[in-house]
């Protein structure tokens, strides 16, 4: 069923800007250092917002060459800008390149890679879900469980997460209509989803995507429920702030500023680090200032990206 409108909804840019903030404030190496619980929540919000847009109830041929041009061939363009800016900053830094055969350092050397082959393989797999023809009643059960057994595999090519991903890409495509025609369903969740991130902020919400902790597997459907009900709280935050174009047009860029904000991220921290004593008062104030800093460097660049070379970020000349 075809849950695309015909425009786009703004509150979804924003929320897109609100969790790029979040994702970028994770790889900030100055909250973790003042104590400062990351919101997690992020990521697995963003495969949520991927599903409200979801088109692969078309034809494969109307969505997958697009989808493989704008998240698989990206992802490997940045795995390679990655790994070769990373290790010529090493090299320059202490004349060494670290060198590792292994498949998942250059993924995880790209930083936010990772995320766009997740997404491309949670999409594949909604497309297979949408040819079974099983009611999303049941699906979405059956997802969350399948989910938390495979996010403790370790596959190879991120299979793992992107498998795991497929809940909530997928409870983004259900919902998505039932958001727009019901906002106080959204406002009561969002209450629950307060007491849920200020349990996460606590350090009492583990990772959800890729359940590495000490949890068992059982336990992964009790933190989707928490990570589900905490995106209804960032839903009625960015229906709130439609007005705030800026936040919108952040959102427009995640793309760019999901790939860029890394490597700004690691130059920063390489520099910082060998200027100032780790944890010290001016290397807390920089490195603050340097998060807004890298927020808008990002956001520009990806501009400039889309205008001169866009294929980078799966676009094409106009």
């Amino acid at each position: 069923m075809n849950n695309l409108n015909k425009q786009r909804d703004v509150y979804v840019d924003v929320a897109k800007g609100i969790a790029m903030l979040l994702v970028v404030r994770i790889h900030t190496e100055v909250f973790g250092v003042i104590n400062v619980p990351y919101p997690i929540i992020a990521v697995p919000f963003f495969f949520f917002l991927s599903g409200f847009y979801d088109n692969t109830y078309k034809p494969v041929k109307d969505w997958l060459p697009n989808t493989f041009k704008r998240l698989f061939l990206v992802g490997i363009y940045w795995v390679i800008i990655s790994f070769t800016y990373i290790s010529l900053l090493h090299y320059l830094k202490d004349h060494t390149i670290p060198i590792n055969v292994s498949v998942y350092q250059p993924l995880i050397g790209g930083r936010a890679t990772w995320f766009l082959f997740a997404l491309f393989y949670a999409k594949c797999g909604t497309w297979l879900i949408n040819k079974t023809k099983i009611p999303s009643y049941i699906i979405v059960p059956l997802l969350i469980l399948f989910g938390g057994v495979i996010s403790r595999i370790n596959l190879p090519l991120l299979l793992d997460e992107g498998i795991a991903a497929i809940p909530f890409y997928y409870a983004g495509k259900v919902c998505y209509p039932l958001i727009n025609k019901n906002r106080k369903i959204v406002s009561w969740l969002s209450v629950i989803g307060v007491i849920c991130i200020l349990l996460m902020q606590m350090r009492w919400f583990p990772w959800v995507l890729v359940s590495y902790t000490r949890h068992p597997p059982y336990m992964y459907p009790v933190f989707f429920l928490m990570t589900f009900c905490s995106f209804a709280t960032f839903i009625w935050i960015s229906k709130k702030l439609e007005n705030q174009k800026w936040l919108g047009n952040f959102g427009k860029q995640t793309m760019g500023v999901l790939v860029l904000h890394p490597l700004l991220l690691h130059t920063i921290a390489v520099v910082l680090n060998r200027i100032f004593e780790k944890g010290s008062t001016p290397w807390i104030i920089i490195f603050l200032v340097a998060y807004v800093i890298v927020c808008v460097l990002s956001y520009y660049l990806s501009l400039l990206i889309m205008k001169h070379c866009p294929i980078l970020l799966g676009g094409k000349k106009k």
